[in-house]
């Protein structure tokens, strides 16, 4: 269980990386989908295929939040641990 939780904070800190690069490329909080995209792509160097996955994790993360043809990036109101603790409930890990 303890390797299980490194794994998922391991995964936590790739996402909040990814989420930061994202939002200092936004215009007031909004980018393009297509653009975040190729942020993801380009500077992780993360496959085309498996860019929505990761986009999707941002999603439940509660980190950004499609709107039609953009993306509204959020800066997270909770400590990390906190989203940890609702990644695992929501796991249903707890």
């Amino acid at each position: 269980m303890k390797e299980e939780t490194e794994r998922i904070k391991v995964l936590l800190g790739l996402h909040y990386f990814i989420h930061e690069r994202i939002y200092n490329h936004t215009t007031q909080g909004y980018i393009k989908k297509e653009e975040a995209l190729v942020i993801i792509r380009r500077n992780h160097n993360i496959p085309k295929d498996e860019c929505p996955i990761i986009m999707k994790g941002l999603e439940i993360l509660g980190l950004i939040e499609e709107e039609d043809d953009y993306l509204k990036v959020k800066k997270p109101s909770k400590s990390r641990e906190e989203l940890i603790l609702e990644f695992k409930k929501k796991m249903k890990m707890v």
